[in-house]
């Protein structure tokens, strides 16, 4: 297995929601099948869902973290684990919770609407993150 330091990067890979300016973060995300040929998501019983799980480094120069994530039938590991090893690298070196990173697509649809201060993965517009 590689771990991926470009896949934080915004639109590449499946771990970029991680990905933060300030701190270099590599990770790489999974998958694991309960059952194989089954249909994906909601049409399965909870306990034949599919396992998820992202881990993580950082800072990618000088690793002084290392994040492990895995939720048993919790889904894809990208889109769900992702960001909260993202606020869990943000609160181990003491930086103030951001909003995620939005695709190019998402970015370009909200260029008009100034983002909302304080809010963050973990914490919707409205909620203070907790330390």
């Amino acid at each position: 297995m590689k771990i991926n330091k470009s896949g934080t990067l915004p639109a590449r890979g499946t771990g970029w929601r991680a990905r933060l300016e300030s701190v270099g973060i590599a990770g790489k995300t999974g998958t694991v099948q309960v059952i194989s040929n089954s249909p994906k998501g909601d049409k399965l019983p909870e306990r034949l869902r599919d396992h998820g799980w992202f881990v993580a480094y950082a800072p990618v120069e000088n690793p002084q973290l290392a994040v492990v994530i895995f939720a048993e039938h919790g889904g894809r590991g990208g889109s769900t684990y992702a960001p909260i090893a993202r606020r869990i690298v943000e609160y181990y070196f003491k930086l103030p919770a951001t909003p995620p990173p939005q695709t190019p697509a998402v970015a370009r649809r909200s260029a008009a609407s100034p983002a909302v201060a304080g809010t963050s993965v973990l914490s919707p517009p409205g909620v203070s993150p907790q330390p």
